[in-house]
């Protein structure tokens, strides 16, 4: 019965041959993905980095379809990808993040979504913002197409990050079925991820054969606090802004330069006294500063910080204060001067290169890595930030300094330590290397493992990689709370059942189906004797379609005594573990299946009208969803009254495809359809999708145990009970 029950829960696999190239826990989460992207349009494989996520998307690039997949992808990784490609004997087609933000798609793209080809998104942890212009040039684009979503660090601020990705490729109403009726809203308002969210992820054991293990260090750095405190007080008392929030913004990139190096905080107040003086000149010829100037004086930070949220638009977001020049002038002077000499910190990490181990140093700032070539004194050391790279002196490509420390290069020769900016933090294969420091600490815990991950990966040439971090001073540490930050969006991922070893890992559903052993001619319904009472039941929804069923959602859940329904994995697994001590009552009766059976009944008929509901997602009021069906509505009467039946059929598939959820790409033709004269209207409307049937759901009884304390247990009860499959009542 429990077996029954579990392996309802198994994903659809695909049956075809595999690649001989893949590793044995990659070929499973191929065998996934493929019913995946059928079924739902698109998924996400969140693997943890260094597991090789790049084969398993080529793997089912290669058995998806005919076409070349399009690889979207980091710039840093267009050349990677390539190679890999190649080596594999794969055709794809790439095109850098960089290239979407522009507005520059590949050719296919730009057809119609007759093309099916796969799009793969790597580090689709980018387009985690809507509103950017990379997501907003992609979305639309997807429309109709594949979409296999890849990072292993999917949630970096916020959980709705998650919902944002997922809509790339899958509509917003997939989990339906399970009760989810919107992933938008789940995502922005539930605490923790649902467990049916695992039907659209894939995970995977972040303890791999093969992969090195880590050894985590905070290196002990003995500094001048009189110097770290005094340079706070200087940068506490200038007034910056009359707007708080911009104050802030300003003051935190301050703060975190000085936490970086000397050279990395002048070169922070050389950009903030240009911005000052070209505000002056703005203020006296009557205008106002622009917020892309003051972009590009905080740099990445907004990014990291998302406090250009709290920011107002555009007058006031500018309203600098001219009177901190003075201050400006003499902090930056002060900086310059100490930037000549290497400060504790940089001593601190030279000491740690002193035993020659191959290190990767990343840092946040590109004049920092300027201040450790020039104190670190190392002509072979390597170097790379966003705008150039090189060995020593020597300026070269990127491509050629990173291969040093990818595998296969020559074994001993060349450079033994990087210093890079992130530019180098995603993706890339940089095995060789045996330790990675941390000399900044970035603002997400996102980045943290990118950065990590580039050594600790599968195809290391070490057994143990050495991750050493340097915290920041005490008077820096107090104001930037970088640690606390890291500490709470550490636990995002957690929250979404990303990683850890709880039982809400996503990977549960897989693990349960994958314990049961074996599948008898049982009763579709038994007994045992346990605490507390209740039912453990397990059930699908499915739909009758010519050829057979289609099975919704396989659903296993706890409902109590009192009529309260939980799938939590926790509360499942408990009744599990008390079914597996517990004695089956023998020949129980109907008046124990009709009392289950009248508990489950609610749940079960609330599940099938939020199925129903599902297909008419109840568009948000004044949305353009909402807005463009009143136009519809208004335009079938017409359409009705002047019996033109063929537009009236056009219009009402238009209403069933318009009145259900999206994906991000479906919901901007939504916003393009509802601009449009009535003529061009009825012309683009030819390109709804069909609805097909709607059938009435049905509900499968996999199978049902019901709970009995101990009192109520000892009465025995005799009758025949259900078959296992039997339609529920």
């Amino acid at each position: 019965m429990a077996a029954a029950i579990r392996q309802a829960l198994a994903r659809p696999e695909d049956p075809r041959p595999l690649p001989e190239w893949l590793l044995d826990h990659q070929r499973p989460l191929v065998r996934y993905l493929l019913p995946m992207l059928s079924r739902y349009g698109g998924a996400l494989l969140a693997a943890p980095v260094g597991s090789g996520k790049t084969y398993i998307a080529l793997a089912t690039a290669a058995l998806s379809s005919r076409a070349p997949a399009i690889a979207l992808v980091p710039a840093a990784l267009v050349s990677q990808w390539r190679r890999t490609a190649a080596k594999l004997q794969i055709e794809i087609m790439t095109c850098s993040h960089e290239r979407l933000s522009r507005g520059r798609l590949p050719e296919p793209l730009l057809q119609p979504s007759r093309d099916r080809r796969l799009v793969i998104i790597d580090e689709s942890h980018h387009f985690r913002n809507p509103s950017s212009l990379r997501y907003r040039h992609l979305a639309p684009a997807l429309v109709g197409r594949p979409v296999l979503l890849l990072s292993a660090t999917p949630v970096v601020n916020r959980l709705s990050d998650l919902a944002h990705q997922l809509l790339l490729g899958i509509r917003d109403d997939a989990l339906g079925p399970f009760g989810v009726q919107s992933l938008r809203e789940h995502f922005a308002t539930a605490r923790d991820a649902h467990p049916a969210v695992a039907t659209l992820i894939l995970t995977s054991p972040d303890d791999l054969r093969g992969k090195p293990r880590r050894h985590d260090r905070r290196a002990g750095v003995v500094g001048n606090d009189g110097e770290q405190n005094a340079t706070c007080a200087a940068i506490d008392s200038l007034v910056l802004s009359r707007n708080p929030a911009i104050a802030g913004l300003i003051r935190i990139v301050l703060w975190r330069a000085q936490a970086s190096s000397p050279a990395a905080l002048a070169g922070a107040l050389r950009r903030y006294r240009g911005l000052l003086l070209h505000a002056g000149e703005a203020l006296a010829s009557g205008r106002t500063l622009d917020r892309a100037a003051l972009r590009r004086v905080i740099g990445s930070a907004p990014d990291q910080l998302l406090m250009w949220e709290l920011l107002s638009e555009p007058a006031e977001s500018t309203d600098l204060d001219l009177g901190d020049l003075g201050a400006i002038e003499t902090l930056l002077e002060q900086s310059r001067t100490r930037a000549r000499f290497p400060d504790a910190k940089c001593r601190g990490l030279r000491d740690e290169l002193a035993n020659g181990k191959r290190t990767i140093v990343f840092t946040v700032a590109r004049e920092t890595v300027q201040y450790l070539r020039e104190h670190l004194r190392d002509n072979s050391m390597a170097w790379c930030t966003g705008e150039a790279a090189g060995i020593g002196h020597t300026h070269l490509s990127r491509d050629a300094v990173l291969h040093w420390f990818e595998p296969g290069s020559s074994n001993g020769g060349g450079p033994r330590v990087l210093i890079t900016t992130d530019v180098a933090a995603e993706g890339l294969d940089l095995q060789r290397a045996e330790r990675v420091v941390h000399y900044d600490l970035p603002w997400t815990a996102v980045r943290l493992d990118q950065r990590d991950g580039r050594a600790l990966r599968l195809g290391s040439e070490h057994a143990k990689i050495e991750v050493i971090r340097f915290d920041p001073p005490a008077a820096l540490a107090e104001r930037l709370k970088q640690v606390s930050i890291l500490a709470r969006k550490r636990a995002l991922p957690r929250r979404a059942g990303l990683t850890g070893t709880t039982a809400r890992n996503l990977e549960w559903r897989d693990r349960l189906a994958g314990t049961a052993d074996g599948r008898g001619d049982r009763d579709s319904w038994a007994a045992v004797e346990g605490e507390p009472g209740g039912v453990l039941a397990g059930f699908t929804i499915l739909v009758s379609e010519p050829g057979g069923c289609r099975d919704l959602a396989s659903v296993i859940g706890w409902l109590d005594e009192a009529g309260s329904w939980s799938e939590q994995p926790e509360v499942i697994e408990r009744a599990l573990r008390t079914m597996k001590s517990s004695t089956q009552l023998p020949e129980p009766g109907p008046g124990m299946l009709d009392h289950a059976l009248r508990l489950l009944g609610p749940m079960v008929r609330e599940r099938l009208e939020t199925t129903r509901a599902a297909r008419w997602a109840r568009p948000v009021i004044g949305s353009a969803a909402a807005r463009l069906i009143e136009r519809l509505n208004r335009l079938s009467i017409a359409a009705a009254r002047a019996r033109d039946s063929a537009r009236l059929t056009l219009l009402e598939r238009a209403l069933h495809f318009v009145g259900r959820g999206h994906t991000a790409g479906e919901e901007h033709w939504i916003q393009v359809l509802g601009g449009l004269p009535d003529p061009l209207l009825y012309q683009q409307l030819q390109r709804c999708p069909s609805p097909g049937a709607d059938p009435l759901p049905r509900v499968r009884l996999n199978g049902l145990i019901v709970f009995m304390p101990g009192a109520r247990a000892a009465v025995k009860l005799s009758s025949s009970a259900p078959r296992a499959g039997a339609a529920f009542p």
